[in-house]
């Protein structure tokens, strides 16, 4: 029947999060704990086309955005996630909240908070059957699925570690369940991650990142290795005296790297800053171990913008590139 390429990938989808391959470039996907880690309004802006060429792959559009608030030592964040999977569109709405401690001056710890609310539909109009039903499909529904994360985050200025436990409540899937519309529907089972990531700066102009997570998701083990390398450049003079020269005075201009998913697929990313406030980056993923197929593709695009504080405040920032 028409389903079947619905059917894979609602058993590899739902594992939790939305699946980006540039999360290192923006933790809070993973952890709401990193929820304004940087001094800067961030907003960010991913267009995601999953497994190219299989009918009803996931097609994604995120648009998040976060920044930390000194008065209160909080992070503020939200993000509104478009998903299109087979026969069902979703909208998910998140908020997040994180409060930051510095316990030393290049030691600071972040505790994390985010509440979100799914709204999912069926197009009955997609499936197409070989035969009819013996059973005709429930009509046409939508539901509401609340949920909350949590994690923690501790970090220096060369190393990230952070836990994190993602849709505290567990939905996961059952197709016997009525609530989940008579279909294997993409689950938003409870998940755990443990991860490190590390900056190691090389003179003026350079960095590597190697970071390594690990997930939990009803029994199944996965995770990723890698590595990101930077090219810093210097900023320039008039945009230091508006940060008032407490931040680096290099930042991120070009990047690249690679991560290897224990499960079978290889993702490898590029970008660069066009000016000290707007970057672009680009992730394409190989996927060449799909149960039922043989390979798969996916495409990434990001691009994000960062406005400068206006107020500054007594706090050290322990962000990468600011």
């Amino acid at each position: 029947m028409g389903l079947m390429a619905f059917s894979l990938q609602a058993n590899a989808q739902g594992q939790g999060y939305i699946d980006i391959g540039q999360k290192w470039l923006y933790r809070p996907f993973i952890n709401p704990a990193v929820t304004g880690n940087t001094p800067f309004l961030e907003l960010n802006l991913f267009a995601r086309q999953q497994w190219i060429g299989v009918e009803g792959a996931p097609s994604t559009q995120i648009l998040s955005g976060h920044s930390f608030f000194p008065t209160i030592n909080s992070g503020i964040g939200l993000t509104v996630v478009n998903e299109f999977i087979g026969i069902f569109h979703t909208i998910d709405i998140k908020l997040a909240y994180a409060y930051h401690i510095l316990l030393d001056r290049d030691v600071a710890i972040s505790f994390g908070l985010a509440g979100n609310a799914t709204w999912m539909y069926r197009d009955d109009s997609k499936i197409v059957y070989q035969a009819p039903p013996a059973v005709p499909p429930p009509p046409f529904q939508t539901t509401v699925l609340p949920n909350f994360d949590a994690g923690v985050e501790i970090r220096n200025a060369w190393l990230k570690v952070g836990l994190s436990a993602i849709h505290l409540i567990d939905s996961h899937s059952d197709s016997n369940n009525p609530d989940n519309f008579g279909y294997n529907t993409p689950d938003a089972g409870r998940t755990f991650y443990a991860y490190a990531t590390s900056r190691v700066e090389a003179g003026t102009y350079f960095a590597v990142s190697p970071s390594l997570l690990g997930s939990l998701n009803h029994g199944f083990y996965d995770g990723e290795a890698g590595a990101m390398f930077f090219f810093k450049r210097l900023r320039q003079k008039n945009n230091l005296v508006r940060l008032r020269t407490r931040y680096s005075d290099t930042y991120d201009f070009l990047w690249a790297g690679a991560f290897m998913r224990f499960s079978g697929t290889l993702a490898m990313m590029a970008g660069v800053s066009i000016t000290e406030q707007w970057r672009v980056g680009y992730a394409y993923e190989y996927t060449f171990r799909f149960r039922q197929i043989h390979w798969a593709n996916s495409h990434e695009i990001m691009l994000s913008w960062r406005l400068p504080p206006l107020q500054h405040g007594a706090r050290k920032y322990l962000c990468e590139d600011c």
